[in-house]
């Protein structure tokens, strides 16, 4: 099975975000566990190890991306495969061995983009526990709460509340540890607390429909903008990171819940969590930094507060001991700016695209380091730094041939933090492997 997948809103029958309860958890569904866009195929034939697959009317399909064919009597056919070229009512992928052709069936043969792989352990109206069914993975689960708690209006920002635990008993019951968790407040992340001026719900979030002008208050229970909201998902069969656009025709917001590669022999705790760190009151409270918080990149570079600052909204279970309470993590990579050597921030590096030298794309990994004590955690799958100016990348630009990196492709997207009155927003690109695996 091929593990890295991708999804993105604009693909044929992908689910969308626009601005009610329960979508999120629909995308997630979707694109974590039951795929979507099922095609009835006609016919596929083989030339050499070439299959084509023809459909009876367009399929959708996009190059790069991962199909599975399930039906076919010849089981070389069969199974989740990279599309390499397609017509409106073709495409083709690569198959093993010699199977008669064309393929036949006892049934019938279809197609679908595939989900990665995730199972959805504990589920209620609008939540989910999910968790990766891969037994090298860490086995923890990702809880999402897309409802509309008590208290909560209707006309408000949409977002999941998020947690990461250990286990579960059922889809509002944990039975170990979970993040993130205040002592003094444990029900902080879960349930809404107060009323009118100290309303308050949820603690970590994902913002996929929400109204956001600097320097104001009550952002969050503002009218949410109506609107289809621009996604993107890249994962594998052990993590996944999620960019979504809470505004129609703004920038992206990277969150992230994925295993990572531990430097700590036999981690038993070796996945991350980031979202918007919002623990806030939802009627009156101010938003300091913005969509800043929680996501995958940050413009904080104060040496003095950095790893505090950029720790904001990215969290794990454990710290390398292995006991004690949730840890806070930043992200580091090697900057090409002088006030950015080691955070990872901003596309204007003074680095052109493509690079004069080699005309190519300059990547570096991401790691994490926990900010109480600076232990270097581990690092990021899947993701590269881009150290190229990005004014001429675009959004989900596929790039190959990059140095170091054969055989690989990489999608590009762009990280938009909101920047405060008067300033221009902050960017990051950054490039997430399409080709794996990540391990």
């Amino acid at each position: 099975m091929t593990t890295v997948k991708w999804h993105h809103n604009n693909m044929a029958g992908a689910p969308q975000l626009a601005n009610s309860f329960g979508e999120l958890t629909g995308l997630l569904d979707a694109c974590l566990v039951n795929g979507f866009n099922l095609q009835a195929v006609q016919t596929i034939t083989r030339v050499g190890q070439t299959a084509t697959a023809t459909f009876a009317s367009a399929h959708g399909y996009q190059v790069d991306q991962i199909i599975q064919i399930d039906g076919c009597t010849q089981t070389q056919y069969n199974g989740q495969f990279r599309v390499l070229t397609i017509t409106t009512q073709t495409l083709t992928y690569t198959v093993a061995g010699e199977p008669a052709t064309p393929a036949t069936t006892a049934t019938s043969i279809a197609a679908r983009t595939p989900g990665l792989g995730f199972e959805i352990v504990h589920s209620g109206t609008n939540r989910r526990a999910y968790r990766s069914r891969n037994p090298q993975s860490s086995g923890l689960l990702l809880r999402v709460d897309d409802g509309q708690a008590a208290g909560y209006g209707a006309a408000w920002a949409k977002r999941g509340k998020v947690l990461m635990a250990q286990s579960m008993s059922d889809i509002d019951t944990f039975t170990g540890p979970y993040a993130p968790f205040e002592p003094s407040e444990p029900m902080r992340g879960i349930l809404p607390t107060g009323s009118g001026a100290t309303y308050r719900d949820g603690w970590f979030k994902w913002f996929y429909s929400a109204e956001y002008t600097w320097g104001t208050n009550g952002w969050e229970s503002s009218t949410a903008p109506a609107g289809i909201k621009s996604w993107s998902l890249v994962g594998d069969d052990r993590g996944f990171y999620l960019a979504l656009s809470p505004m129609a025709g703004t920038g992206h917001t990277i969150h992230a819940f994925t295993d990572f590669e531990s430097y700590r022999p036999a981690d038993a705790f070796a996945a991350v969590l980031m979202a918007r760190d919002f623990w806030r009151n939802a009627a009156s409270g101010a938003v300091a930094d913005g969509f800043r918080e929680g996501v995958i990149s940050t413009s904080h570079r104060n040496a003095a507060t950095d790893r505090t600052q950029n720790a904001e909204g990215k969290v794990l279970l454990r710290d390398h001991s292995q006991i004690g309470a949730p840890t806070a993590v930043r992200m580091v990579s090697l900057g090409t700016r002088a006030d950015s050597q080691t955070v990872i921030s901003g596309f204007n590096t003074g680095v052109a695209w493509p690079n004069p030298a080699d005309m190519g794309l300059l990547l570096h990994p991401v790691y994490l380091q926990q900010a109480i004590d600076g232990t270097m955690r581990g690092r990021l799958p899947g993701v590269r730094f881009v150290h190229n100016n990005g004014s001429n990348l675009m959004n989900r630009q596929i790039v190959q041939g990059v140095a170091g990196e054969p055989g690989r492709s990489f999608m590009v997207l762009r990280q938009t933090e909101h920047a405060q009155a008067g300033n221009s927003p902050d960017n990051t690109l950054l490039a997430f492997d399409i080709t794996g695996p990540w391990y």
